[in-house]
């Protein structure tokens, strides 16, 4: 019985109300979707994450005309969009922008798309204090539907006193399923019933100053094969710090995976914010006259949240140091 989303019995929308919602799409605006869908929220459970401090998330952006390493790139570039450029996405309305993140390097070149030739800066970011996020998506109807080749997670454990409570447990959460609707066109109208469900799930938590930190999700153009995040503004500002970005090109795309070229890498940022490209793919130099290097494969992410893919879907990376004097080397 055990489900990451709750009701309370008797209350639960019935499928008639699920494809009112979805056609009321094409007729309301955001906050009517909104209005219509709160008032068959009272009650509802949702079973949620908190991410710890010192979580790593990615992003990747794609390099165009207006986005090329022949101007600099700030770091205000590899963050969320100013407001006044910001287009509606599956958790924001336009003019209202979040930081679009994954927990892991998978999930990114679905979301953009990604084609053989097409390049991309891929950044590495690090969570400098706790963040309570919210969740949609995590129901096993929904992982089906996209073709996951996984379970969906589910937090904490079974509780019989909601049962009693009167409680039932949602493994076919309308909610999810109307979220996880796979876009077609992009346009704005498209997202209009995710974003009204996504800013639900943003909402304010009682006795606190702050509203969630953003919603976690499954990224639906990877078949919930991985997880994204969409955090909002105030928590970026304050609490997010940029480690490394990598430009990389795409050399190869094969039915669930991508084949791609590391091409520069940056560490640091000038006084201006603009990136201080090395010239080169990530590796290491040695910063003496007869240094050495010993390189060790340890699974999991390096000190700067990087990876790389193994066998059988094995993460890794080389642990190198210098033997005499122990001080670490990073690609």
């Amino acid at each position: 019985m055990h489900s990451n989303y709750w009701h309370p019995k008797g209350t639960s929308p019935d499928p008639a109300f699920v494809e009112e919602l979805r056609a009321s799409a094409s007729v309301q605006d955001i906050d009517e979707l909104k209005s219509t869908i709160s008032k068959s929220m009272a009650g509802r459970k949702v079973t949620t994450v908190s991410l710890k401090e010192g979580t790593f998330v990615y992003r990747a952006r794609k390099l165009s005309d207006q986005f090329c390493k022949e101007s600099p790139i700030t770091l205000r570039d590899l963050s969320y969009p100013p407001a006044a450029v910001c287009s509606m996405g599956r958790l924001n309305r336009a003019g209202h922008p979040v930081f679009y993140c994954s927990t892991s390097k998978s999930p990114l070149l679905y979301e953009l798309d990604a084609a053989v030739g097409d390049e991309f800066i891929l950044s590495i970011w690090k969570l400098q204090k706790p963040a309570l996020v919210n969740n949609i998506g995590y129901t096993k109807k929904v992982f089906e539907s996209l073709g996951s080749s996984r379970e969906p997670q589910m937090w904490g454990s079974p509780r019989l006193d909601d049962l009693e409570k009167g409680l039932d447990p949602l493994h076919a959460d309308y909610l999810s399923v109307l979220f996880a609707e796979k876009a077609v066109g992009l346009t704005d109208e498209t997202y209009k019933l995710s974003v009204a469900i996504a800013e639900i799930h943003y909402g304010n938590i009682e006795g606190h100053s702050n509203v969630f930190a953003g919603v976690l999700y499954p990224t639906v153009a990877g078949k919930a094969n991985g997880d994204n995040l969409a955090l909002l503004p105030w928590y970026v500002d304050s609490s997010l710090e940029w480690l490394k970005a990598i430009h990389i090109r795409v050399t190869a795309v094969h039915a669930d995976s991508w084949s791609i070229d590391e091409l520069d890498s940056a560490r640091g940022a000038d006084a201006t914010g603009n990136l201080v490209w090395a010239g080169h793919p990530p590796q290491i130099v040695l910063n003496r006259q007869g240094a050495q290097c010993e390189c060790v494969f340890k699974t999991g992410v390096d000190l700067l949240g990087d990876y790389i893919h193994g066998k059988d879907g094995i993460i890794g990376h080389w642990d190198c140091f210098d033997p005499v004097t122990g001080e670490k080397y990073f690609f």
